[in-house]
């Protein structure tokens, strides 16, 4: 009896063992490589971030710019009032939109925009 056990347990684990390894072998081939290519595409992103960062950083991290609607702003709570007063979005570049965002979550105090880069941002009405 006790052998008959031991022979059941050795064939799960056989059993284990291949459906182990045929999930690694799915992982290698399949999985794996789209993976890759979608963190080499985020190193390319965040690549491209970094080379304008560095080429439009400020020189004083306390100046601060940003054009809303046309209109040039250099107080960040003026900028941030002129964005929420602009709620109405009339154009956008679909597919640049779909290349950039992963996601986007409504709630009725929040908007979560989730970038594929991995960025989130969270916008409070």
């Amino acid at each position: 009896m006790d052998l008959d056990i031991q022979v059941s347990k050795l064939k799960l684990m056989k059993a284990n063992h291949t459906s182990q390894k045929y999930r690694l072998e799915d992982n290698i081939t399949q999985h794996y490589p789209h993976q890759i290519a979608i963190f080499k595409e985020r190193i390319e992103g965040f690549t491209a971030d970094m080379k304008k960062y560095v080429k439009n950083k400020p020189e004083d991290k306390e100046q601060f710019f940003m054009q809303v609607g046309g209109k040039p702003y250099t107080d960040k709570k003026e900028a941030g009032t002129a964005i929420i007063a602009t709620q109405d979005i009339t154009e956008y570049d679909e597919q640049l939109v779909r290349r950039l965002i992963e996601k986007i979550t409504v709630y009725d105090e929040k908007v979560i925009v989730e970038f594929k880069s991995g960025t989130n941002v969270d916008i409070h009405r």
